[in-house]
């Protein structure tokens, strides 16, 4: 019998050979590579993001930071401590104070003004709206809006206040209420003259030359009446922030001033009127009425502040392209003070009981007619020495 064939054994692989199998390319070594890779990759990705979340937060900041300090209303913050957390360059400016001095101290601490510091406080009770209330101090007057910060969950968190200056709001105010009394005043003073007179005709015999002195005066204040219902009128117009409607025409400057000056000297036995041409011929294009309405404000503003009476003078002068104008008083003048304010609207030098009479509309009328000519307005004045109000109209408006 044949012996049987040995079937062959196949070794065994070394353990040096399964080491080196082991670490092929698909064994653990190429793992622990790849592993330690990708977690280099994440960190690495990890802290772009934290940079780029960082950039981002630090251009909101600067974006907040910015509008805060842009805004032209004074904002002071408070947290519930009512210590100062964030207050821009305009309520530094309207406190008097400097942020980085104040920062996390209370207001009871820095504030003086009693009103701000009440309500501040006041706005943190859970209960509180807020409040709008006016203060004034150094000279100003400030209006003050309180509101309440709540968190997410609803709790309040601090107060932000909201400070603007409104001292010339504020005497914008006092002015028309005072020209509503005055306007009151100034209306009833010709209707009580007129009524007096027209009655007197309506019951007594007169001879002719006191009826015509009486329709005269009658006639006078008629016109007086008129001026103030006109200017009553262009106020509403400007105030509305409408332009004056002209009707322009070829006029004699100077004869408009004689016409006007000759009304006033025929109602004044105290005061001399005089007009004076100069240069070459004073004819223009404007509105007539307009002009008149001029002439007829500046002299009654320079009769009025001529009390003990004098000369008057209107100066006209034609030049190339304008004509220059001027009415020039000895009177009781018009503080240095109070010279740049003579075209506000309302505005009257003097306000007391003493003050001479007028609504305190004039000027600002004036000016508003002859800028709409093209023209322009100067007033020049000392005390006690007397006021000249000058201005030019174009010989052609634009």
């Amino acid at each position: 019998m044949a012996k049987p064939k040995k079937r062959k054994e196949h070794s065994k692989p070394s353990n040096a050979r399964q080491v080196s199998e082991a670490n092929g390319p698909y064994g653990s070594g190429a793992r622990a590579k790849d592993g330690s890779r990708t977690a280099s990759n994440e960190r690495k990705q990890a802290e772009e993001r934290l940079q780029q979340a960082l950039a981002e937060a630090e251009a909101a900041r600067d974006r907040i930071h910015a509008v805060v300090h842009s805004v032209a209303s004074g904002l002071l913050v408070t947290d519930v401590q009512n210590q100062i957390v964030l207050m821009n360059a305009a309520a530094e400016e309207l406190l008097g104070l400097r942020f980085l001095r104040v920062r996390g101290r209370t207001i009871d601490e820095v504030l003086s003004q009693g009103p701000l510091k009440e309500n501040i406080a006041a706005a943190i009770d859970p209960h509180a709206s807020g409040a709008k209330f006016d203060i004034s101090f150094d000279g100003k007057t400030v209006q003050a809006q309180t509101s309440t910060i709540r968190d997410k969950s609803g709790h309040n968190s601090g107060v932000i206040t909201v400070i603007q200056d409104v001292t010339k709001e504020r005497e914008v105010d006092r002015m028309k209420s005072e020209f509503l009394s005055t306007a009151a005043h100034e209306l009833r003073t010709p209707l009580t003259s007129i009524r007096g007179y027209t009655e007197l005709l309506a019951t007594r015999q007169f001879s002719p030359e006191k009826l015509k002195e009486m329709a005269l005066i009658i006639n006078t204040q008629a016109e007086r009446l008129t001026a103030i219902l006109n200017d009553l009128l262009d106020l509403s117009r400007i105030e509305g922030g409408r332009k004056l409607q002209l009707q322009c025409s070829e006029c004699d400057i100077a004869a408009l001033a004689r016409e006007v000056a000759a009304n006033f000297q025929n109602s004044s036995d105290r005061h001399t009127y005089t007009v004076e041409q100069f240069g070459t011929h004073a004819h223009a294009r404007c509105d007539p009425d307009r002009v008149r309405q001029v002439f007829y404000n500046l002299l009654s503003n320079a009769t009025k502040y001529s009390p003990k009476g004098g000369r008057i003078q209107i100066f006209i002068a034609g030049r190339n392209d304008e004509i220059e104008c001027s009415v020039t008083d000895k009177g009781i003048g018009i503080a240095k003070a109070d010279l740049p304010r003579m075209c506000e609207r309302f505005f009257r030098a003097d306000s007391s009981n003493t003050a001479v009479e007028g609504t305190g509309v004039g000027l600002s009328i004036v000016k508003a007619v002859i800028s709409a000519h093209g023209g322009e307005l100067k007033i020049q004045s000392k005390l006690r020495q007397g006021t000249t109000v000058s201005f030019t109209l174009p010989r052609r408006p634009p």
